[in-house]
């Protein structure tokens, strides 16, 4: 009803303004035409009075007849004052000439006497009306000259020009009805499909998918129709697209085992699926709505919701939370559309996090507890072979390959404690400002004690950075990479010191036998060898690698590698610069 009623008013507001506007064209209309009647009604009849005062000039300049002058006025005709050279008036139709004072000030007489001719309309006080003058100067051959003045009541003109606007105004009247009735029938001809298109798209619009916009008289409307019920078919089946996906989404969301979280920019929750509600405690509660931060207290997670909207495009990190138990969750925040929200992965890491700790516990235990035996072997082998007599070659050939192999236990279970050292945290990080330059320096010294006859060549030393760190765990890091190249090549060994106002790279080049492209991700995994054989021969521990990327990690750096087959290799290692202001 409200609807109909709506468009209604659309109806008769369109023609209400229609029909004024019609209204205020014919009245202007009839007010500039009557002013225009006014304008040509006054000059015809200022010429019609200069031609009867021409013709009575002519007149009396040869007599002057009484009868004439009771004609003209026994006729209606104007008022006719005849005033001599001097302004006195010599005769008057319409009052006694002898008591009228003189003329020449009169307006019309004067301009009369100036221009030949002149007009005026002014107030009679000799007859008491308003009247409308013409004066004429006439001079004739042997005869004084004269002015003839002919006057006109102005409420005989009004009355000439009012029934003539009459008669406009009638004419305007008629025009006006007969418009406006054709406004009406044209109008509701055009706003009805207007109103009836409306009215559909409205009904559609609440929901009504299948209402349709029907034909109408006009080829144009009927075109209008056809594309919106094509618009329309094209969001139905939109719409019933984006419902099948939705039911699918929902369906996707609710099997995983991640949990899914999508607010808006206030925070406030639009979608959650069940895993994220069972990592919350919340499985039988409906969220939606409801403040992501009024259910669960974390300031990681806050902090990079609030980072994603202010323009982060990722976000990631682990929180603590209990429900009750202690859980560890691991977060990742990346926006949603135009930054109108944000959504957040869950995953539940508290197993994987126990494993790990477990793992790392294990690891110390075991390596501390293979260190006292593996020294006391190392001693008994080295106490036979320089014993007095020993001199079996085939049992120093087996001591030989004990003492290797034990040499080899002895560096897994060093690199084992120190990588256990540093996920545990047990090794200090101390907010101390030292030189990259002297832990480069520092690296090459002993790997070159341990191979007196390799070239390390170092590049970029002459410009000083420095770094916030653990200078014995960086010199570990560049150690064990400078230790690789020189293993895994034959040539000279470049060490690069690069950087800028925010990085500090370390280069380490080798032209060795370069490294698989599918092992590139693997090479920084604990024990993992890209040639196994090679690698014990070298007396490698495949943990190398991985306490690199420990420490780098540690120091909130980032360690890369660039490797060609038979070219060699490049490792970098990116530290944060520290610039002192």
């Amino acid at each position: 009803m409200k609807q109909n009623r709506g468009l209604a008013n659309f109806y008769w507001k369109t023609y209400i303004v229609s029909v004024s506007f019609i209204f205020i064209t014919i009245v202007a209309t009839s007010l500039i035409f009557r002013a225009i009647i006014k304008d040509s009604y006054y000059g015809s009849l200022e010429r019609e009075l200069k031609t009867e005062a021409l013709l009575l000039s002519q007149v009396f300049s040869e007599t002057q007849k009484p009868d004439i002058i009771r004609w003209w006025k026994l006729e209606g005709k104007s008022r006719i004052t005849i005033i001599n050279i001097n302004g006195d008036v010599q005769l008057d139709t319409h009052y006694n000439p002898f008591k009228m004072k003189n003329q020449l000030t009169m307006p019309e007489v004067s301009q009369a006497v100036r221009d030949r001719w002149g007009k005026s309309i002014r107030w009679s006080e000799y007859i008491g009306l308003k009247m409308f003058f013409v004066a004429g100067y006439f001079e004739y051959d042997d005869k004084p000259p004269m002015i003839i003045r002919l006057g006109i009541p102005i409420y005989v003109i009004d009355r000439t020009i009012n029934k003539t606007t009459s008669t406009v105004v009638l004419g305007g009247v008629i025009i006006f009805i007969i418009v406006s009735l054709f406004s009406f029938f044209m109008i509701r001809e055009v706003t009805y499909p207007i109103m009836k298109i409306a009215d559909s798209i409205r009904s559609f619009s609440n929901g009504n998918l299948s209402i349709r916009i029907p034909n109408f008289r006009s080829n144009d409307l009927n075109l209008v129709s056809y594309e919106l019920n094509r618009m329309i078919d094209s969001i139905t089946k939109g719409k019933e697209e984006l419902s099948l996906i939705k039911d699918q989404t929902i369906k996707i969301l609710s099997s995983m085992h991640e949990g899914i979280i999508l607010v808006d920019r206030k925070s406030v929750i639009k979608e959650i699926n069940k895993s994220a509600k069972e990592i919350f405690g919340y499985q039988s509660r409906n969220l939606v709505g409801k403040n992501l931060f009024s259910l669960i207290v974390s300031r990681e997670l806050k902090e990079g919701v609030e980072s994603i909207i202010k323009g982060r495009n990722t976000v990631s990190g682990v929180v603590s939370i209990k429900v009750p138990d202690e859980r560890r969750i691991e977060f990742t925040c990346t926006p949603f559309g135009s930054r109108t929200g944000v959504v957040i992965v869950l995953y539940d890491i508290t197993k994987i996090s126990k494993l790990e700790n477990i793992r790392k516990e294990f690891v110390a235990n075991v390596s501390h507890e293979l260190k006292t035996p593996i020294t006391s072997v190392k001693g008994f082998v080295e106490t036979l072979t320089t014993m007095d007599g020993f001199d079996d070659p085939l049992a120093k050939k087996f001591l030989y390959i004990i003492q290797k192999n034990i040499l080899r236990m002895e560096n897994i279970i060093e690199d084992l404690l120190v990588l256990s050292k540093i996920e545990s945290g047990a090794i200090d990080l101390p907010e101390e400002i030292i030189s990259i330059n002297d832990c480069i320096n520092n690296a090459i010294t002993v790997i070159r004690q341990k191979y007196n006859a390799r070239n390390i060549i170092s590049s970029g030393m002459e410009y000083g950075f420095m770094v916030r760190g653990n200078p014995r765990l960086l010199e570990l890091a560049i150690i064990n990479l400078i230790d690789n190249a020189v293993k895994y090549s034959n040539d000279d060994v470049n060490v690069l010191l690069d950087g800028d106002y925010r990085r500090v790279i370390v280069s380490i080049t080798d032209r060795g036998i370069g490294i698989p492209p599918s092992d590139l991700e693997k090479i920084f995994e604990s024990f993992y060898r890209v040639d196994k054989a090679r690698s014990r021969e070298m007396g490698g521990t495949g943990l190398g690698l991985t306490i690199v990327k420990k420490i780098v990690e540690a120091h909130k750096g980032l360690v890369k590698v660039y490797s060609t087959i038979d070219r060699g290799s490049i490792f970098k290692i990116e530290l944060p610069r520290f610039i002192e202001y």
